[in-house]
């Protein structure tokens, strides 16, 4: 079971992007972290951890697919450390490519 502060933050993105917007990607057996992916890229994660945070920060690590000649089933792309909530929900915007949902509805 995941640590509360992971679950207020996964249901924070999901009322800013909708409820499908990404998938869990959980490979790590830590209570303050996790991962999400788009659903069409599940090997693009953004990986978020409040380990040892205060409330409303957040570690993050952007992964992408391996290449062809890498042995892990993962790249890590970039780090950032001590993100405010609305720091975090745009670089998820942009790694996976969704957007929140007034953008959504404004799009149509």
């Amino acid at each position: 079971m995941k640590d509360a502060s992971i679950n207020t933050t996964l249901d924070a993105l999901r009322r800013r992007f909708g409820p499908n917007a990404f998938v869990i990607q959980d490979h790590w057996a830590d209570d303050h972290a996790i991962g999400i992916a788009a659903p069409s890229v599940l090997g693009q994660l953004v990986y978020i951890s409040t380990f040892s945070k205060p409330a409303g920060k957040y570690d993050v690590t952007l992964e992408r697919p391996p290449t062809l000649s890498d042995e892990l089933p993962y790249e890590s792309h970039s780090d950032w450390l001590e993100l405010d909530f609305e720091s975090l929900a745009s670089i998820v915007a942009e790694h996976l490519g969704i957007h929140p949902i007034a953008q959504q509805t404004n799009r149509r």
